[in-house]
């Protein structure tokens, strides 16, 4: 008895159980709509799709119409993908031919670079050799300045040597005169009163007197000598101041020759220099230049490779963007395409889906 009742109770149960199993799946053809629908259900967009059927079905829309609205919204979808598709494809043009632009820049600016560290490697060697020798120059030009002053210093010099011996030569020359004056005067028939009156002309201080004073005890024959003596000594002085104006004209052309060549070096250097601080000048604005082309090409290298990394960070932006939808619209197309063939084929079927599904 207690067999039978337990019989009787799995019976019951097994009952119940294949109830609730053919609600939830009708009937067993109708599985694999079921998990078609479910799948579809698991999906954000297939379950909008859903929805719409649903709400289509309970406002006794037309199959047609319901169909419809399933094919605007598969056009629409595919619609979207064709825009997607052409900005895409402008986007990518856009890219190439951006990135393509910059790397020109950079490409165009690197050899602008190498080409200006080239030219202010060259010049700055230039450069310091200029300058070295302007260097040189005005030192030489410091030194030959020098010489000409130590020699203008040493003819002044010299001159005012010439003029003194000159002067005292003369002088000499002058007192020789009168002594051989005063002393010719003199014989020995001259009075010692006539002598001493001759020589208080010439004045006591004067150190002639002592000599006249002297030859007036002279012999005729000592006084002759004494006067030819003091004849040749006056030739001798007259000689020699005429030799030493001849020597100091000879000095004064050649002063004025070397200085003259001095002063033609000098300009000559002077005209090198300049011509030198010109060619510096030159090579500084060039090397300016090429310093500006410098700093510009870096300047433009470094905005391009920034603008490059941005436009490649974009690009790739956009493309992933534009893979990620494509799956989106190509799973909601799949979703779209499945549920019009089911509706074309198992509309039946997806209304007892709909059905339960409201139900729960």
């Amino acid at each position: 008895m207690k067999q039978v009742a337990i019989i009787g109770f799995l019976l019951i149960l097994n009952i119940t159980f294949s109830q609730a199993v053919f609600l939830k799946r009708p009937v067993t053809q109708h599985f694999t709509v079921f998990s078609q629908l479910e799948k579809i259900e698991n999906h954000s967009f297939g379950k909008r799709i859903l929805d719409t059927v649903a709400l289509q079905i309970t406002n006794r829309v037309p199959l047609g119409e319901v169909a419809k609205v399933i094919s605007e919204i598969n056009s629409d979808i595919q619609s979207q993908q064709q825009t997607a598709d052409s900005l895409q494809a402008e986007r990518s043009r856009e890219c190439e031919s951006e990135q393509d632009r910059l790397n020109s820049i950079i490409t165009d600016n690197n050899a602008i670079k190498t080409d200006a560290l080239e030219n202010i490697a060259i010049l700055e060697v230039e450069i310091s050799q200029l300058s070295a020798n302007i260097g040189n120059k005005n030192q030489q030009l410091t030194l030959l300045s020098d010489r000409v002053s130590s020699i203008q210093d040493a003819r002044s010099r010299d001159n005012e040597d010439f003029e003194r011996r000159s002067q005292e030569t003369e002088q000499v020359i002058e007192a020789l005169n009168l002594i051989i004056e005063k002393v010719g005067s003199i014989s020995p028939e001259t009075s010692e009163q006539e002598v001493f009156l001759q020589l208080a002309k010439i004045g006591k201080s004067n150190p002639i007197l002592s000599l006249v004073s002297i030859a007036s005890t002279f012999s005729q024959d000592s006084l002759d000598n004494v006067i030819n003596k003091l004849s040749q000594l006056r030739e001798s002085l007259s000689a020699s101041l005429v030799e030493d104006g001849e020597a100091e004209n000879r000095a004064i052309k050649e002063f004025n020759k070397l200085v003259s060549e001095l002063h033609s070096t000098i300009n000559s250097l002077n005209l090198l220099i300049s011509s030198l601080n010109n060619e510096l000048s030159q090579k500084q604005a060039s090397h300016a230049f090429h310093t500006s082309r410098l700093n510009n090409a870096e300047e433009a290298i470094s905005s391009s490779q920034e603008l490059l990394k941005r436009k490649v960070s974009q690009c790739n932006d956009w493309s992933t963007q534009y893979q990620s939808d494509t799956q989106a619209r190509n799973e909601q197309i799949d979703i779209i395409e499945e549920v019009q063939s089911i509706v074309a084929t198992k509309l039946e079927t997806m209304k007892d889906y709909l059905k339960e599904r409201a139900e729960q």
